[in-house]
């Protein structure tokens, strides 16, 4: 059976803290991986009090555009993993530019050494949906998102399917304990003396579980717009700006951002099944609004829900026969 998995919303706060939340950072965690969805000012101390454990994790950091309040946080997290002694490697994906970025902010914050290896993934493709990491667990996409003329993207989480070995029928077939089940699990047909088994005769195949996150971009934009759409088809978790209310769409538009009731429109074509709202501009002291808005729009099968920081939730399996 899958392992449990685990967000965490760490930072939940537009481009400046003035409604007191932290800049955006998002956790997935998931066995002994720690996935970070960008990493903004004070996420240290979010993790410190999540007790996340960057240290011991297998770190992979997921940064959706150079902007300082999506990456202000990553120097200080780095050298603090530097003073603790970290082996582990760190992996950073990121838009093109993070060779050049990284650079950049090593030589400004004086970091010179790591007692660890640091892997870049830059991503150069900017038209389609491309797996960019992969383990024997799960694997992470990146699709692009128009945010202005700086290089901006969005990222899946999804989790490999597998199947759910089925006992009873097991037993009627004859089918022993030992190697021949294990291969069944693996998708593959065995044969029993004149008999042959395939998977699907005593397995049921279940979704691996999916998470989409997008960070700013401009829901006015057709072709982001349904990117996103096609991106977060039946997610289980969709996390995304809602910076301004639709009443603000013309300056939404300006700034490259999202509109509540896009964000909604986009969680209803795609069929997920909860929309995070996060990033929502500080104007806003009340932000029922904005919910508000992004549920009319997704109507009433998708729970729609504006995280507060450090507040966490635990995705299920939906059993699929």
């Amino acid at each position: 059976m899958p392992e449990p998995l685990y967000v965490w919303f760490l930072g939940t706060g537009g481009s400046a803290p003035f409604n007191k939340r932290k800049l955006p950072c998002i956790a997935i965690k998931y066995i002994d991986y720690l996935i970070l969805f960008d990493i903004g000012e004070c996420a240290q101390f979010s993790l410190l009090k999540n007790k996340l454990r960057p240290g011991a994790s297998r770190l992979i950091i997921c940064i959706s555009h150079f902007h300082a309040d999506h990456t202000s946080g990553l120097p200080g997290l780095l050298h603090t993993l530097n003073l603790v002694g970290k082996r582990e490697t760190i992996t950073i994906i990121g838009p093109m530019g993070l060779s050049s970025f990284f650079k950049h902010l090593t030589t400004a914050f004086l970091l010179g050494w790591f007692s660890y290896d640091i892997k870049l993934i830059e991503i150069r493709d900017s038209q389609n949906i491309i797996e960019v990491l992969k383990t024997d667990k799960f694997s992470l996409y990146a699709f692009p998102v128009f945010h202005g003329e700086i290089p901006c993207l969005g990222y899946i989480f999804r989790e490999h399917d597998f199947r759910k070995f089925l006992e009873e029928k097991a037993r009627e077939l004859g089918i022993p304990r030992g190697p021949i089940r294990s291969k069944l699990v693996k998708g593959e047909t065995v044969r029993i003396g004149n008999k042959v088994i395939r998977p699907e005769d005593v397995t049921i195949l279940i979704p691996g579980r999916k998470i989409v996150y997008t960070a700013d971009f401009c829901s006015k934009d057709e072709d982001t717009f349904n990117m996103i759409i096609k991106a977060a088809e039946n997610a289980d978790l969709l996390i995304s700006e809602a910076a301004f209310s639709e009443e603000d769409s013309q300056e939404a538009k300006l700034r490259y951002h999202a509109t509540a009731f896009d964000v909604g429109k986009i969680a209803n074509i795609a069929k997920v099944r909860r929309l995070a709202l996060i990033h929502i501009s500080a104007r806003y002291k009340d932000i029922s609004k904005i919910v508000n808005e992004a549920k009319l729009a997704a109507g009433p099968n998708i729970d729609v829900f504006a995280p507060n920081d450090n507040d966490w939730i635990e995705i299920p399996i939906i059993k699929q026969i």
